[in-house]
This record gives structure tokens, C-alpha cells and sequence, in this order.
């Protein structure tokens, strides 16, 4: 990831931090699953944004959920 503009990661993050502040009832009912090494004793991250390059253009889609051990993205999507 340090290959990425400052900018774009600022970016990311800011749209990260008004995701987490506006969660669906979905998502938020997932995050209490998750949350706190309660399943499997697993790190999830909530709202977690995934920096790639294609093309030389540098990009990101931001995760609903995140687990780097497993490599596991959880997207939830509609109510």
C-alpha cells in the first residue's frame, strides 16, 4: 500500500471513517457478530478500504468487512 498517493488514502480513509458512521442495520448487526475476536478468534475490519492498480491508475473499493489472515472479505449488500 505505500506504493499509493497520500491523497488517495486520505481519501479512502475519510470515506472509511463516513461508512463506519453510517452503517446499515445489516452491517451493524454483523459487526456485533464479528467484532472483538468473537468469531473464531479472528481480527475483522469494518469498512476497510483495498488499494489496487490497473493500468498504472491507482484505485480502491472500500470492504464492508476484512480479515487478513483468511484473506476474507464479507460484503453485505441491501437490508
Amino acid at each position: 500500500m505505500s506504493s499509493f498517493s497520500f491523497e488517495l488514502k486520505n481519501m479512502a480513509k475519510q470515506l472509511c471513517r463516513d461508512l463506519r458512521k453510517n452503517s446499515t442495520n445489516s452491517e451493524n448487526i454483523m459487526w456485533d457478530v464479528v467484532r472483538n475476536r468473537k468469531l473464531n478468534n479472528r481480527k475483522f475490519y469494518r469498512q476497510y478500504p483495498i488499494f489496487y492498480d490497473i493500468d498504472g491508475l491507482s484505485k480502491f473499493f472500500i470492504a464492508d468487512f476484512n480479515n487478513h489472515e483468511t484473506k476474507l472479505v464479507i460484503e453485505i449488500d441491501g437490508g
